[in-house]
């Protein structure tokens, strides 16, 4: 089944629009929650929770998988320094 553009973009805006609503109910629920950014840290506060801390990414070349050969921002761009 194929939907046309006007449904597609409906369903686009529905999904946004409650993609998220139920983590928002039951975050003053929670214990604790970590975030990948300060921002989002700020974003909590906002809201009125306060146990939220910075969960920094990182990477362990053991466990995850290394790409030796990929290209350094340098080497892809066609910005040219003058």
């Amino acid at each position: 089944m194929f939907l046309d553009i006007t449904m597609m973009i409906r369903l686009t805006i529905y999904i946004q629009k409650h993609f998220w609503r139920h983590y928002r109910k039951c975050i003053l629920k929670y214990d604790f929650i970590f975030a990948y950014r300060e921002k989002n840290i700020r974003d909590y506060e906002k809201i009125g929770y306060k146990r939220v801390r910075l969960l920094k990414p990182y990477y362990i070349r053991e466990r995850n998988f290394y790409m030796s050969n990929l290209l350094t921002i340098h080497e892809y761009t066609d910005i040219v320094d003058s």
